[in-house]
């Protein structure tokens, strides 16, 4: 997880950050960490102000208590503005996010989160609702992907902007599915501040981890600016395609025509790769498995054949399509928990996927 980067305070806030760094990487979920992050900045800011024998102000940085609290209120602003048209992606092979961006139901997203060449993609929204995308555009070489709700009804949708008026060091919010999509949770926010540019990407040390792929980045405004595109070596160099770049493109994304090559910056793939390690038998109405690979997660845990899987982490799971893009929203290495039917007795595991 990134941290975002302000370089005039002192090394106890530094350590607070990796802290953070720590906490963000299990997933805390929503913008009171954010804000929780800002009133530390706060009681820092108090602290050196103290020191220095002034009120509540950072003399070096040129930050007071009141200036915090009110760049705390423009990020909570954008979140509240723009959460619902922040959506989950599955590709049918990994999960990452989107935005809309028009009120018939444009979604912007990065474009190695479409990995795969199905005609459809499943959305995902905040309060566990869904839909169906059909699959648009790609510019490989500056990793922009677009795709179209279906279905006609007013779709949520935010305001684009422009990143080329930023300046060093202007704040920017980030929303995004961090580890996938996760019913119940809003796309977690997190903010961080411009650095640089670099050809059709800008660079923030607003916050990323797997799963951002796709998002958006915003301005105090509320302003669409860039789409998460990778993260960086150093854990204060994140990238995200520039808006000018999608705007610019526009009509052939539309058009659905896709181009160019991707580059090795876009190492970030879409979150999904989780298995259980079986194998389902498609013909049967229910989430029936029909081969149990040695030395998998299921093997582990005694999964048999013949055994008909009906929840996941309190899900209610119909089928085998359903149970595999239920798996797909996790992360390899997380623990849920299955209930199983076996010859009319229902049983309760613990998994670690694969």
């Amino acid at each position: 997880m990134r941290y975002f980067h302000l370089a005039v305070y002192s090394k106890a806030l530094k350590a607070y950050w990796v802290s953070q760094k720590r906490m963000h990487s299990a997933l805390c979920t929503s913008w009171e960490v954010l804000i929780a992050s800002l009133l530390v900045l706060i009681g820092t800011a108090s602290l050196q102000g103290q020191i220095q024998t002034q009120t509540n102000v950072v003399t070096d940085a040129g930050w007071s208590v009141q200036k915090l609290k009110t760049i705390q209120a423009a990020i909570q602003s954008v979140a509240k503005k723009n959460t619902d048209a922040c959506v989950g992606i599955d590709d049918g092979f990994g999960v990452g996010s989107g935005v809309i961006v028009s009120r018939d139901g444009l979604i912007l997203t990065a474009a190695h989160v479409m990995s795969t060449d199905k005609p459809l993609y499943e959305i995902f929204f905040s309060d566990g609702t869904t839909a169906m995308a059909r699959r648009l555009g790609r510019n490989l070489d500056v990793d922009a992907g677009m795709l179209q709700l279906e279905g006609s009804r007013d779709w949520p949708y935010v305001e684009l902007g422009a990143s080329d008026t930023l300046n060093k060091g202007d704040w920017v919010v980030s929303l995004g599915h961090s580890g996938g999509f996760e019913l119940g949770r809003k796309p977690p926010v997190r903010s961080g501040r411009f650095l640089s540019r670099k050809g059709h990407q800008i660079v923030t040390d607003a916050v990323l981890i797997g799963g951002d792929s796709g998002g958006p980045l915003f301005d105090l405004e509320g302003r669409l600016i860039a789409i998460h595109s990778s993260i960086g070596d150093s854990v204060s160099i994140n990238r995200h395609s520039k808006i000018e770049q999608f705007k610019s493109d526009w009509d052939r994304l539309r058009r659905g025509e896709t181009w160019g090559e991707l580059s090795d910056l876009a190492v970030e793939p879409p979150v999904g790769k989780a298995k259980m390690g079986v194998k389902l038998d498609l013909n049967s109405p229910r989430a029936k498995i029909k081969l149990i690979k040695p030395q998998s997660a299921a093997a582990k845990i005694g999964l048999a054949p013949n055994d008909i899987v009906i929840g996941l982490d309190g899900e209610i799971i119909t089928d085998a399509q359903h149970l595999i893009r239920a798996v797909k929203r996790h992360v390899p290495g997380e623990t849920c928990f299955l209930t199983v039917l076996r010859d009319e007795q229902t049983l309760q595991f613990e998994i670690r996927l694969d």
